[in-house]
C-alpha cells in the first residue's frame, strides 16, 4: 500500500512539474520567436516547392491544380447550360406536339426510336 501511494504521489508531482515547465517554456518569448521563425521557414519552403512543381508541370505541358479546378468549374457551368437547353427543348417539343407539328429530335427521343 505504501509503495502504491508513494508512486502515485511521485507521478502527480512529476506531472505537475512537467506541466509547469512546459507552460513556462511555451510562453517564453524566445520559444515563440523560434517557433514563428520555423513556421515562416516552412511556409516559404512550401511556396517555393509549389512554384517549382507548377513550373515543372508547365514544362511537361501538364495542367496545374488551378487549371484543373478552372476546367472543373467550367464543366459544371456547361452542364447547367445543357440541362437548361434540354428543358427548353422538351418544352418546345410539347408545344409543337400540341400544335400538331413535328417535334425536334432530341437525344432522348432518338434512343426511344
Amino acid at each position: 500500500m505504501f509503495f502504491t501511494e508513494a508512486t502515485n504521489e511521485f507521478f502527480k508531482a512529476s506531472e505537475a512539474a512537467a506541466a509547469k515547465w512546459w507552460d513556462a517554456t511555451l510562453r517564453a518569448p524566445k520559444t515563440l520567436e523560434t517557433m514563428g521563425m520555423a513556421l515562416g521557414g516552412l511556409s516559404g519552403a512550401k511556396e517555393r516547392m509549389d512554384r517549382t512543381m507548377e513550373q515543372a508541370w508547365s514544362a511537361w505541358r501538364l495542367p496545374t491544380a488551378l487549371d484543373v479546378e478552372r476546367l472543373h468549374e467550367r464543366m459544371g457551368e456547361l452542364e447547367e447550360q445543357i440541362a437548361e437547353l434540354q428543358i427548353a427543348l422538351e418544352g418546345a417539343n410539347k408545344r409543337l406536339n400540341a400544335a400538331g407539328e413535328k417535334p425536334v429530335a432530341t437525344k432522348s427521343s432518338k434512343k426511344s426510336s
